[in-house]
């Protein structure tokens, strides 16, 4: 008797533990649409897909906060994903963009919550990244760098293997959109990004 109750309960801990243990997927580059969106929801993110573009070896989605307009990227908060992907590049940007009628307090409001989740989803997306521990390693680098706000901020950083490029334009530089993103890439992606031949920077 008490070896089959020692069964059963190995049985349901073995269960349960394996019910616990989120799955780690890794994504085909260029992402989908469907692996955007299904990340996007995960983080319970009200951002939905307005536009999206497709290349052989390309993809880029724009997307929109659900109470923007979602045929305008003049107005309200914009984000797009790019990313490249084949034999030998693996490449992602997630970034936000805030346009010009956004006061620095209203952006500096924004950001706290849309950094973390820019290095949660592209952390996700592109895999073999832990974005807790690269945001801390981040947010070290901005407690150093008092003046982030005003002169803006470009941090370089590997990790596992990776390049990890985090490039936030100054506030107060009245350009049309002023960004925040989170480049991860391979060390293929990463020289050619060293010499400006990738999208969206």
């Amino acid at each position: 008797m008490k070896k089959q109750i020692f069964v059963i309960i190995l049985f349901a801990t073995v269960l349960l533990v394996s019910s616990c243990t989120k799955t780690v997927e890794t994504y085909v580059f260029p992402i989908n649409r469907e692996t955007v969106e299904n990340v996007v929801r995960d983080k319970n993110s009200n951002w939905t897909i307005t536009d999206e573009q497709n290349k052989e070896y390309q993809t880029s989605f724009v997307i929109k906060d659900r109470k923007d307009e979602p045929g305008r990227i003049d107005t309200g908060i914009t984000a797009t994903i790019d990313s490249i992907g084949n034999e030998e590049e693996r490449y992602l940007t997630v970034q936000v963009m805030y346009p010009n009628d956004y006061s620095v307090e209203q952006i500096q409001e924004e950001q706290v919550q849309n950094l973390p989740l820019l290095f949660d989803i592209a952390s996700e997306i592109y895999g073999n990244v832990d974005s807790k521990a690269l945001y801390d390693e981040f947010l070290k680098h901005l407690d150093g760098n008092e003046n982030y706000e005003i002169k803006g901020v470009q941090w370089n950083h590997e990790v596992n293997g990776n390049h990890v490029f985090i490039k936030m334009t100054p506030l107060n530089n009245g350009i049309m959109y002023r960004k925040c993103a989170v480049f991860i890439m391979n060390e293929a992606s990463y020289e050619k990004f060293m010499d400006g031949l990738t999208l969206n920077q």
